[in-house]
């Protein structure tokens, strides 16, 4: 498997191929994982739970790092002689560390997943081009999300929504407060859920507490902006396991699947916020999502739905639930075995 980033890296695909490589090798499978570094820190090889993980240093040049990695597949061409398939985890390395080798290995099986591309309107011109050409290349793929084929062209082989591990801890003392999980920055609407609390607390003179569990570029804007309007938001950074919090809160503001999902796992009202078409389409193709969800572009009105969630929370139970029973469908293992029927059958 080759992948821009892997664990230690904190993000929704790193923890994808973690948990499925756990899955896969707890089965007997082997596998190989490489990337390139993100942290000089980090070794160039090591064995970590069954898998093999190489990583390329970088040189902080896009061409000269793609020269590099070309080298150093040419010194491991082996690895590629003896796997029986290789996964790609996006198309970027595909496209731009590895094209050659599809061309003197041409009956290789190949297979990418296609993770949650860009969420710009139109999307970036370069990235269709890649999934386009990465897809001509493979023999099949995932798509993590039905809006893909709507808006990248793409012909899913099977289409997925991730995966999740139920929590074993009691679901008590759950307290009225709210959980943000994911980027801090323009793509994902985090700025919608802040003026939500605001108008939510002006408007309604209601104050719900929120914990925020990321980073980004929009951070320190977002500090200044709730120290200015009196919300009670505390920001953790990064969080390595943001269960932890969901567990205890009742409402749960998502920006992606794998917090979606855990959110419902967690027995959360989930709400999910869209700018642009696109992210309206990646949240509202999930199936029967506004069953399970609330979701909503404009910040007065979702804080509207806030307020019903407050005052009505008994007669919304219905949301949780479905969510939870989807959730509960959304294993690890399930999308492990996803992985092996593209692998066995295309």
């Amino acid at each position: 498997m080759l992948a821009e980033f892997i664990h230690p890296h904190v993000g929704g695909v790193e923890k994808h191929i973690t948990e499925l490589n756990r899955a896969l090798t707890s089965w007997g499978h082997r596998v190989v994982l490489w990337a390139p570094k993100h942290d000089d820190s980090l070794s160039d090889f090591e064995v970590s739970g069954g898998i093999s993980i190489y990583r390329v240093p970088r040189v902080c040049s896009k061409r000269k790092d793609a020269l590099k990695i070309l080298g150093w597949w040419f010194q491991h061409i082996d690895l590629i002689r003896s796997a029986d398939c290789i996964h790609f985890h996006g198309s970027y390395p595909f496209v731009h560390w590895f094209f050659p080798f599809r061309l003197i290995f041409p009956t290789k099986p190949m297979f990418i997943t296609y993770h949650g591309c860009g969420m710009t309107v139109p999307p970036i011109p370069r990235e269709k081009i890649r999934n386009r050409l990465a897809r001509y290349f493979v023999r099949g793929n995932i798509s993590i999300g039905h809006f893909l084929e709507r808006w990248h062209r793409l012909k899913p082989t099977f289409v997925s929504y991730g995966g999740v591990s139920l929590p074993s801890d009691a679901l008590s003392n759950r307290k009225n407060t709210a959980v943000y999980v994911g980027r801090l920055d323009e793509d994902t609407g985090v700025e919608l859920y802040v003026q939500a609390l605001k108008v939510l607390k002006d408007e309604f003179k209601i104050e719900v507490p929120l914990t925020v569990c990321g980073d980004g570029t929009l951070k320190c804007e977002l500090e200044i902006q709730c120290s200015d309007a009196g919300l009670d938001v505390t920001f953790k950074g990064f969080v390595e396991n943001p269960m932890d919090y969901l567990l205890q809160a009742r409402y749960a503001f998502a920006s992606g699947y794998l917090s979606i999902l855990e959110a419902m796992a967690a027995r959360c009202f989930v709400f999910a916020v869209y700018k642009n078409r696109i992210k309206e389409d990646y949240l509202k193709l999930m199936p029967d999502a506004d069953k399970m969800m609330i979701i909503e572009g404009d910040y007065f009105r979702l804080a509207e739905h806030l307020k019903k969630a407050w005052e009505e929370e008994a007669t919304l139970q219905g949301f949780v639930d479905r969510g939870f029973s989807f959730a509960r469908e959304q294993s690890w293992e399930r999308l492990a075995k996803t992985y092996l029927e593209l692998w066995e059958n295309s």
